[in-house]
């Protein structure tokens, strides 16, 4: 292989894996910063309940609001673990490749850890349960109750 076509396999392959992991990235973004809003939110409310449930569906929806946010940050940390070791390989097998260490060029497949997938799982877990939670706060609060 010469390095026109080492060139084009490595940019193909970085290509390949940005799209894979930029939907994850972005979605898993997005959700953070919404679920942070929310429980900005919330907390400015923090005088509105007054009987036991509504506190006890407000409380559950603040925990689960800060578990989903802490476990999709951590998530989003694995994202970019997942791309520094991807960008890091690439250029090693480049560097082989160039120097004539190797004749070939092996494919980079990076799969998702345990951790990381469960701590995935955990923010949108966590977030639904914070979504039901803001629903039955909501369905609790008699209309027209003043938040003080």
């Amino acid at each position: 292989m010469n390095s026109q076509e080492i060139r084009l396999l490595v940019e193909q392959m970085q290509e390949y894996q940005e799209k894979r992991e930029s939907a994850t990235y972005s979605w898993l973004k997005y959700l953070i910063g919404l679920a942070a809003g929310a429980l900005a939110v919330l907390a400015s409310f923090s005088g509105v309940p007054r009987h036991g449930l509504q506190r006890y569906a407000m409380t559950t929806a603040a925990i689960t609001l800060a578990t989903g946010v802490l476990a999709g940050l951590i998530r989003i940390y694995g994202e970019l673990q997942t791309a520094r070791f991807f960008a890091t390989e690439t250029a090693k097998q480049s560097q082989e490749l160039l120097s004539g260490v190797r004749t070939d060029f092996s494919p980079i497949v990076i799969e998702k850890t345990g951790f990381w997938q469960i701590c995935e799982l955990i923010c949108y877990f966590a977030l639904f349960i914070s979504l039901v939670s803001l629903v039955c706060l909501l369905l609790l609060s008699p209309v027209g109750d003043s938040a003080h």
